[in-house]
C-alpha cells in the first residue's frame, strides 16, 4: 500500500479541513470552472486524532512520531494511519524529537528539566555515566528549583505532584548533562528552535554547525568543540527584530520564522538579510524547506508556499487552532509532510506530485484514488430524487473522465429518458503474455440520500472526510470506493504492460431505483461489450470487522403492494361504521393473514417445494464460518443458533410486510377509502422471481375473492429479481480466494521496528475539543449486501399491544434457550464499530482490562464464504447474459454503515482491496466452461479452514531460519515419488517437449532423486544433468550422482539467492525448481526466478512446483485437532521468521511478471483419488515429523526440539488415527514458462 497522490485540492469549511476536492490533473482542468469547493495546493489530508496539542513532529520511513503536551509520544503508521505506539515519555511535555540518521533512534526532549531554558546544553554519548536511571534521587524532575519550588512569604512551598498520573516508560535511555555542559545565558530569551547543519565552515565542510533562535529575536551560530568537554564558540549572530521560533536551512540560506508572522531569508555565506516575507498574520511555528520551496505554518492554522523566487504559490489551512509543530519526510518514494495543532490533531500530507517536474509521469497513486474518491463523493448521486438527476449526470460524466485519464476506452451507454446512463469502460490487455479472456466488473455511482437522517452526520456526507484511518462519506462503501479500487488496480497493470485479459466495467446509475433500463441496456450493447468470462462486483460487506469474505450467494427477492380501494369516500366510523360495510384496512388484515401464517410460513401454494435440502458441503461451510466467528466473538455461547439463524436468513425463503398505509386523514375516526400493504417475498435458488410474482397475485386475489369483499384489490409487483447462487469451488473464487490471503497476510520483511501494545490509558483519548460532534452517537447495524430494491420505511410505534395467548410461553421458551444471533450481533460486539471506534466519538471512561480487548486481524487469513440474505437483481442477469460465472468480493466491514448515517470504509479495506483487484485482474480467467467446476482443492477448503492466528513480535530470530531450512530429513526425499502420484506420474509438465531437452538444472536437488528420475523419461540419453542446493548435507557421497554407461550426474553447493556463476548462464533447455518455500521470504521469490533464468538459454524451460502449506488438510469437518495444530506450527514459525508459506499462487505471479511466455499454471491434488489414499497420508505424515518440531521451537511451543520431537509423535498418532475414516488433502502447484528475450 502507498501512501501517493495527484494533484489535488482540499475542501475548506469554517477554517477546518476534514477533507478534500482533490483531482487528478486531467480532472482538474475539466472540472474546476464548475467546482463548488475553493481548491488549495495540497495532496490529500488524512487526519488523526491526538489525546493533547501536538508539540513535536517528525517522520521516518513508515510512521510519523508526535510529542505531545502531557509527555506521551504517539505514532502513526503512514500505510494504514492507525495508532502503532503510544509511550509516556516525560513527566512534562513533549517539546522535541529528533530521529537519527539510521532511524534506529528516537530522541526527545521535554519540559520537565530544570535548566534555564535561555542556555544550551549538551551531551557525549560516548562517555561514562551520561545516562541517568529516572528513580535516582538526583534525577531532574527530583530535585528542586531555586525559582519556582522557593518558599513562600509564609515559609511553605507549594505542593507538587509526586509521581503524575503516569509513570515515564521503560525502555528509553534517559540522558544527563553534566554542569559543565551548559552555555549559560547563550540568549537573552527562550531558545525556540536548534539545527544542525554542515557546510558552513569552509574550512571544514564536514563539520557540524549549531544554529539556535530565540525570543530575543537573535539566530546564533555555534561552531562545536572537537575535543571532549569543549564548549560550543559563537561564530556569527543574525539580528531579526523579533522573536524566532523556527528555522529551517537549504543550501546557503536560512530560513527564521518569526513572531508576528514574518519569514526572514538570510545568506549564511555573506550573512546578509535577502528577503522579508509579511504574507503570514499569525506567528510562524513551522517552517520547512522542501526542494526550494518554503512551507511555513502559523498560529492561524494556515500552510503557505513560497518558491525559490520567494512568492507565494499556495496554501491551504490544515488546522483550527494554533499550528505548532510539522515535519517533512519520505514513505515508499512519497513526499509527506505532517502537521501538528492545539486542536489535538496530526494532518498528513502527500506533496508529491507538486514537486513533480512536467515530463514526469505521475504515479497512479493510493492517495490519488482517495482524491478522486473525494471528487466522486461530492456528486449527490441520489437516483430516487428527481432534483438530483442534473448531479447523477455530472458523477456519471466524471468518472467516464476519469476513466479516459487512466487510460481506458469509454462510453456513456443511454439507459432512457428520466434514468441515469451507465458507464462503460474498456481496459484491453497490455501484456506480452495476454490471453484472450475478459473479466466484467459490474458497479454502481449512485447513492442512497443522506437528508433523512442528516441530523446524525458529524460530518458533510458529500464531503470526504479523513479520520483516524476511516474515510467518511456518502456512497464511499456503497460503492463509489470498491468502483475505483477496481479502476485502479486494472490502470496499474495497464500501464505496467501487465494486463493479460480485458477487463471491461459497466456502472450503472440506478441500482439503488431498481435498475430501470440496465438489462435493456446491456442487452442493446451486447457486442459491444463482448463476450465475458468472469462476472466480478464489490457490492457487500463481512460478516464482522475481523474477517475477510467471499460472497458465494444471494437471495432474490419480489416486491410487491396490495392496494384495497373501497368505492365509498373517506368515512366517519360512528356516522358510518357497521358490519355491514367493507373496510379496506380489515381486508388488508384479513388478506396478509392468510398468505403468511405462524412464524412466518408463507401460505403460497407449492412455495417451498423448490427448496433446496440442505447438503452435507453446505452444512460444512456453515460450521466453519461458525468456528472462525466464535473464536473472536464470545459472546455468541450458541455455534448451533449462530448456524440456525445464518441458515434461516441466507438460504430459506422468508416473507416480510414492511408497512401497510393509509392515505388521507389521520382522525382516529375515520374509514380509509384505500389502504396499502408494501411487502417482499425473498426466494432462493430454484425459485423463479416470475412464478412468484405470478403467484402471488393470482394467490392474492383468490384469497381477496373468498372474503367476499364489496372493495377491490389491486396487486403492484414494483420490483423482482432471481436469487444467485455461485460455485464457491470454482476458478474465479479461488483467484479471490488466494489474492485475498495474499494481501491480508501481512509480509514481514519492510517492518522495522516492533512496537509495544498501545496504551488505553486515559491520556491517550482524544480531548473533545479536538472532535466536532453533532447528536449522539449512532447504533451501527450491518446492512446484508446492497440490497437496491429493500423498503426503508419509519416504524409506527402504538400506544397498545395486544398478545396472543401463547405469547407468555413463547417467551419463556426462548429465554430458556440461546439467543438467536442477528445481523447486528457481529456488529454490536465489534469493536472497530462500537463508540470507542467511530472516529468522531469521545471514550474518557478507565483503562480496560487487557484481556476483554478483542484480537486484531490475523496475520495470515483465509477468507470465510459466505451467502447473504439480501438482493441484487443484476448479477444473475449477468451470469445469464454472458454465459459467465460471477463472484462478489465485500471490501468493507460489516460496521462500515452503507445507507445509514456517517457512512464510512476503512483506509486498509480501502487500498488492500486494489491489491486484490489487481492479483486478480493479473492472474485472468483460465478456460472453465460456465456450469463446470475444476477441481482446486484450495478452494474447496477455504471455507473451512480456521484462520491462523500468527500475531508474533519479530524478534531477531535469524539465526533459526538456517536450522529451520536445514532440517528436512533425507528421508523426505525418497518420497518424491510420492509426488509423482499426486502429479498423474508426469515428471515433467505435458507442455515441455522432451525430445528436445539437452541439459538440465534442477535448482534445491536434494539428494538428486528428482535427476535420477528425469533421466529416466527423457528420450535423450545423452542429456547433461546438473544439480544445485544450498547445503551438500542430502548429497551422496562425494559430489556427483553416479550414472552406470553415462557420465555421472555432478552436485554443486550454490544459493539460488545468488548469481550462479557465469559458465552456467544460458547452457540449460529446462531449468526445474522445487521445494523452496522452506527458505524464502516474500521477496526472495523474485531473486530466485531473475537467477534461473539467466541458466536457460533462449527460449529454455522453466518448471517451478511447490506444495501449498495451506491445503494440507482432511476432507472431514470439524477438522482434526492434530492436523490443525500440526498445519499452523508450520506456516505460523515460517511467517515469524519471515518466509513466506503460500507458495504457489507467489511462483505464479513472478513467472507472469515478466521475462517468460507460454505460462501454464497447474494444481495436482489427491482430491477424488481414492487410489493415493494411503500414500497422501504417509507423505503428510512425512513432511510433519520433519518441519513441525524445528516450527515449534522456533514458535514457542516447546523448548527445544527433542521435546517437540515427542508432541509431534503424539499429534501424528493421531492423526494417522483420524485417517482411518477420513482423507488427507494435499496440493502440489505447478508453474510452467518459456524464456522469452
Amino acid at each position: 500500500m502507498d501512501l501517493e497522490s495527484a494533484s489535488a485540492a482540499s475542501d475548506v469549511e469554517e477554517g477546518r479541513i476534514w477533507g478534500s476536492d482533490a483531482r487528478s490533473p486531467e480532472t482538474q482542468r475539466i472540472d474546476d470552472a464548475s467546482s463548488a469547493h475553493p481548491s488549495s495546493d495540497c495532496g490529500i489530508g488524512h487526519r488523526v486524532l491526538a489525546s493533547r496539542s501536538v508539540l513535536a513532529l517528525v517522520v521516518d520511513e513508515h510512521c510519523v512520531f508526535a510529542g505531545l503536551q502531557g509527555g506521551d509520544i504517539v505514532a502513526w503508521s503512514l500505510e494504514t494511519y492507525d495508532l502503532v505506539l503510544s509511550v509516556h515519555a516525560h513527566k512534562e511535555s513533549v517539546l522535541g524529537l529528533y530521529l537519527s540518521n539510521d532511524g534506529n533512534l528516537l530522541f526527545s526532549s521535554g519540559g520537565d528539566s530544570v535548566v534555564n531554558n535561555t542556555s544550551i546544553q549538551w551531551c557525549d554519548l560516548s562517555e561514562e555515566g551520561s545516562t541517568l536511571n529516572q528513580a535516582s534521587s538526583t534525577h531532574l524532575t527530583k530535585r528542586t528549583h531555586r525559582f519556582f519550588d522557593s518558599r513562600g512569604p509564609d515559609g511553605t512551598r507549594a505542593p507538587g505532584s509526586l509521581d503524575g498520573s503516569h509513570a515515564v516508560s521503560d525502555g528509553g535511555r534517559m540522558l544527563s548533562f553534566k554542569r559543565d555542559h551548559h552555555k549559560l545565558f547563550a540568549h537573552h530569551g527562550y531558545v525556540y528552535s536548534m539545527l544542525l547543519v554542515k557546510g558552513l565552515v569552509e574550512s571544514a565542510p564536514s563539520e557540524e554547525v549549531l544554529l539556535t533562535g530565540a525570543g530575543d529575536g537573535v539566530v546564533k551560530l555555534w561552531r562545536l568543540g572537537q575535543e571532549p568537554g569543549a564548549s560550543p564558540s559563537q561564530i556569527a549572530k543574525l539580528q531579526n527584530g523579533d522573536p524566532v521560533l523556527s528555522v529551517a536551512v537549504e543550501g546557503s540560506l536560512l530560513y527564521c520564522g518569526l513572531a508576528g508572522g514574518a519569514l526572514n531569508i538570510w545568506n549564511l555565506d555573506s550573512q546578509q538579510l535577502v528577503k522579508r516575507i509579511t504574507r503570514h498574520t499569525g506567528d510562524l511555528w513551522a517552517v520547512h524547506v522542501i526542494q526550494g520551496v518554503a512551507i511555513c505554518g502559523d498560529s492561524s492554522g494556515t500552510v503557505k508556499k513560497f518558491n525559490s523566487r520567494f512568492e507565494e504559490i499556495g496554501g491551504w489551512v490544515a488546522h483550527e487552532g494554533t499550528m505548532l509543530a510539522s515535519a517533512a519526510g519520505r514513505f515508499k518514494d512519497r513526499q509527506i509532510y505532517a502537521t501538528g495543532g492545539n486542536d489535538n490533531s496530526v494532518g498528513i500530507w502527500d506533496l508529491t506530485e507538486f514537486f513533480m517536474t512536467q515530463e514526469e509521469l505521475p504515479p497512479i497513486s493510493n492517495d490519488e484514488m482517495v482524491n478522486s474518491l473525494a471528487k466522486f463523493v461530492s456528486y449527490k448521486t441520489i437516483s430516487a430524487s428527481p432534483k438530483f438527476a442534473g448531479e447523477c449526470n455530472q458523477g456519471a460524466a466524471f468518472l467516464r473522465r476519469h476513466c479516459n485519464y487512466l487510460g481506458a476506452k469509454t462510453n456513456l451507454l443511454t439507459t432512457g429518458q428520466e434514468t441515469n446512463p451507465i458507464v462503460f469502460a474498456r481496459f484491453n490487455a497490455t501484456s506480452p503474455n495476454k490471453v484472450d479472456k475478459t473479466i466484467l466488473f459490474y458497479g454502481h455511482y449512485d447513492v442512497v440520500g443522506a437528508e433523512t437522517n442528516r441530523p446524525k452526520w458529524r460530518t458533510d456526507p458529500y464531503q470526504l472526510t479523513s479520520i483516524n484511518g476511516f474515510l467518511y462519506g456518502r456512497g464511499v462503501s456503497d460503492n463509489k470506493g470498491p468502483i475505483l479500487a477496481s479502476l485502479y488496480a486494472a490502470a496499474d497493470l495497464a500501464r505496467t504492460k501487465t494486463l493479460r485479459c480485458n477487463v471491461v466495467f459497466l456502472i450503472e446509475g440506478e441500482e439503488e431505483s431498481g435498475s430501470q433500463g440496465f438489462h435493456e441496456t446491456v442487452r442493446r450493447h451486447h457486442d459491444q461489450i463482448g463476450s465475458v468470462d468472469w462476472v466480478l462486483l464489490a457490492n457487500s460487506y463481512w460478516l464482522d470487522d475481523y474477517n475477510p469474505c467471499l460472497t458465494y450467494g444471494l437471495r432474490g427477492v419480489v416486491h410487491a403492494n396490495l392496494v384495497v380501494t373501497s368505492d365509498h369516500p373517506d368515512l366517519h366510523s360512528g356516522i358510518d361504521g357497521s358490519t355491514l360495510l367493507d373496510e379496506p384496512v380489515k381486508d388488508i388484515a384479513m388478506l396478509l393473514s392468510t398468505i403468511v401464517g405462524r412464524r412466518g410460513q408463507i401460505n403460497l401454494p407449492g412455495f417451498h417445494d423448490a427448496v433446496r435440502p440442505l447438503t452435507d458441503a453446505e452444512q460444512k461451510r456453515f460450521e466453519a464460518i461458525a468456528g472462525v466467528l466464535l473464536l473472536q466473538h464470545p459472546e455468541i455461547p450458541d455455534s448451533q443458533a449462530l448456524i440456525k439463524s445464518l441458515m434461516h436468513r441466507w438460504r430459506e425463503p422468508s416473507l416480510t410486510v414492511h408497512s401497510v398505509e393509509v392515505p388521507g386523514s389521520k382522525s382516529h375516526t375515520t374509514i380509509a377509502r384505500r389502504a396499502k400493504a408494501t411487502l417482499s417475498v425473498r426466494i432462493v435458488p430454484d425459485q423463479q422471481a416470475d412464478e412468484v410474482a405470478a403467484n402471488l397475485t393470482a394467490y392474492a386475489q383468490e384469497q381477496f375473492a373468498l372474503l367476499d369483499s364489496q372493495n377491490d384489490l389491486t396487486v403492484e409487483i414494483t420490483g423482482k429479481s432471481d436469487a444467485w447462487l455461485g460455485d464457491p469451488d470454482n476458478e474465479i473464487f479461488a483467484t479471490l480466494s488466494e489474492a485475498i490471503t495474499a494481501a491480508w497476510s501481512q509480509s514481514q520483511d519492510n517492518v522495522k521496528h516492533q512496537y509495544p501494545p498501545v496504551s488505553q490509558s486515559p491520556s491517550n483519548q482524544p480531548e473533545a475539543k479536538s472532535i466536532p460532534t453533532r447528536g449522539p452517537i449512532p447504533t451501527l447495524i450491518r446492512k446484508d449486501s446492497s440490497d437496491s430494491l429493500a423498503s426503508h420505511v419509519e416504524r409506527v410505534i402504538t400506544s397498545t399491544t395486544t398478545s396472543s395467548v401463547g405469547k407468555e410461553a413463547a417467551k419463556r421458551a426462548a429465554q430458556a434457550s440461546s439467543t438467536v444471533p442477528t445481523s447486528s450481533t457481529l456488529t454490536q460486539s465489534t469493536p472497530t464499530s462500537s463508540e470507542e471506534s467511530v472516529a468522531l466519538s469521545i471514550r474518557t471512561e478507565p483503562e480496560t482490562d487487557p484481556t476483554d480487548v478483542k484480537p486484531s486481524p490475523p496475520r495470515a487469513v483465509k477468507p470465510m464464504f459466505i451467502r447473504e440474505g439480501g438482493s441484487i437483481p443484476t448479477i444473475r442477469f449477468l451470469e445469464k447474459e454472458f454465459s459467465a460465472p460471477a463472484a462478489n468480493l465485500p471490501c468493507g466491514q460489516a460496521s462500515d454503515n452503507a445507507h445509514l448515517d456517517n457512512e464510512r470504509m476503512r483506509v486498509e479495506n480501502l487500498y488492500k482491496s486494489r491489491e486484490i483487484f489487481r492479483e486478480t485482474t493479473f492472474v485472468s480467467p483460465t478456460l472453465v466452461p460456465f456450469g463446470s467446476t475444476k477441481p482446486r482443492v484450495s478452494a474447496a477448503l477455504d471455507s473451512r479452514l480456521p484462520i491462523l492466528h500468527t500475531g508474533f513480535i519479530y524478534n531477531d530470530r535469524s539465526m533459526l531460519a538456517p536450522v529451520y531450512v536445514y532440517n528436512i530429513p533425507i528421508y523426505i526425499d525418497t518420497l518424491t515419488k510420492a509426488r509423482a502420484f499426486i502429479k498423474n506420474g508426469h515428471i515433467l509438465h505435458p507442455s515441455i517437449p522432451t525430445k528436445n531437452i539437452t541439459a538440465v538444472a534442477d535448482l534445491g536437488t536434494g539428494t538428486g532423486i528428482w535427476l535420477e528420475d528425469v533421466a529416466k523419461c527423457l528420450p535423450n540419453n545423452l542429456v547433461y544433468l546438473h544439480g544445485f542446493d544450498i547445503s551438500s548435507a542430502q548429497y551422496p557421497s562425494g559430489s556427483e550422482i553416479p550414472r552406470p554407461g553415462h557420465n555421472p550426474i555432478p552436485l554443486s553447493v550454490h544459493d539460488a539467492l545468488h548469481p550462479f556463476p557465469t559458465e552456467h548462464h544460458g547452457r540449460y533447455d529446462l531449468v526445474h525448481i522445487r521445494l523452496l518455500t522452506a527458505g524464502l521470504k516474500y521477496k526472495d521469490y523474485a531473486t530466485v526466478l531473475e537467477n534461473a533464468r539467466e541458466l536457460l538459454m533462449p527460449n529454455g524451460y522453466l518448471q517451478w512446483e511447490e506444495v501449498d502449506h495451506t491445503a494440507f488438510c482432511t476432507n472431514s469437518v470439524p477438522e482434526n485437532p492434530a492436523i490443525t495444530r500440526l498445519r499452523q506450527s508450520v506456516i505460523g514459525a515460517m511467517l515469524k521468521l519471515g518466509l513466506w508459506p503460500f507458495a504457489p499462487q507467489r511462483v505464479h505471479d513472478q513467472v507472469s511478471a515478466g521475462g517468460f511466455r507460454d505460462i501454464q499454471r497447474v494444481t495436482y491434488t489427491a482430491v477424488g483419488n481414492e487410489g493415493i489414499r494411503g500414500i497422501s497420508q504417509k507423505w503428510v505424515a512425512g513432511v510433519m515429523r520433519a518441519l513441525v518440531p524445528a516450527s515449534m521451537v522456533v514458535t514457542g511451543e516447546a523448548g527445544n526440539e527433542g521435546q517437540a520431537k515427542e508432541v509431534v509423535e503424539r499429534l501424528v498418532e493421531e492423526f494417522d488415527d483420524h485417517c482411518l475414516g477420513a482423507r488427507v488433502l494435499v496440493n502440489f502447484g505447478v508453474t510452467v514458462g518459456r524464456r522469452c528475450d
